[in-house]
């Protein structure tokens, strides 16, 4: 991938949540490069291209410390999660 290609973020959840850091479960991230005519679906190909994304440590996000990841990819976390509250207040 170069820095201009549109790309399609693939994000794969667990099934549970960790109810200790949230109501959200913890997810992993992979990106592709956009192609309308596999939009959406992993093919076989696929899958092994994008496990060694899945498996990076660098790739795995938490609710309680990627809001804003949660907030655009995730359904009901816009309403639901809140921003880091300001030191002091």
């Amino acid at each position: 991938m170069h820095q201009q290609d549109i790309v399609e973020v693939i994000v794969r959840k667990k099934i549970r949540p960790d109810v200790k850091c949230h109501i959200f479960p913890r997810v992993k991230v992979a990106l592709r490069k956009f192609n309308r005519a596999i939009f959406g679906t992993i093919t076989n190909k696929d899958k092994e291209e994008l496990a060694i994304m899945f498996d990076r440590q660098p790739n795995e996000f938490s609710p309680f410390y990627a809001r804003a990841f949660y907030r655009r990819f995730i359904d009901g976390a816009r309403d639901q999660l809140c921003p880091f509250p300001w030191p002091g207040l």
